[in-house]
């Protein structure tokens, strides 16, 4: 299977965000890289506010979050707004069929939109 590169260009009047990789690599610290994530009150981190709903609350809903590419080429795009969507239905979902916090749920999906949408839910609860 042989997929075409997919190159992004900035928004207008913006840079990439990672453009020397050898100094962020040497200066990263796991300290500035926790000061960057929002946090739950009293402490504690949501990967899925952090991944999802961060992004939804300062108004890149319409951004894209994921890209996905099927075997037959088909090319899926889901934004923030729509996987924020798709994590709440799964979670009525789970809460509709009697799953409780902390309760193990199990999968069988490929990589489609889907399984993030399980995979994020999963992590902010």
């Amino acid at each position: 299977m042989d997929h075409r590169v997919i190159h992004k260009q900035p928004r207008p009047g913006a840079d990439f965000m990672l453009q020397d990789y050898d100094r962020v690599r040497a200066e990263f610290t796991w300290d500035e890289a926790r000061s960057q994530l929002a946090g739950l009150p009293g402490g504690g981190l949501n990967m899925g506010y952090e991944a999802v709903d961060r992004q939804v609350a300062a108004g890149l809903g319409g951004r894209e979050a994921l890209r996905c590419i099927a075997a037959n080429d088909t090319v899926t795009r889901i934004s923030y707004g729509e996987l924020a969507g798709l994590t709440g239905r799964f979670a009525n979902a789970l809460t509709s069929l009697g799953v409780a916090r902390q309760e193990m749920v199990f999968t069988l999906l490929g990589r489609c939109p889907e399984l993030y949408a399980t995979v994020l839910r999963n992590l902010s609860t």
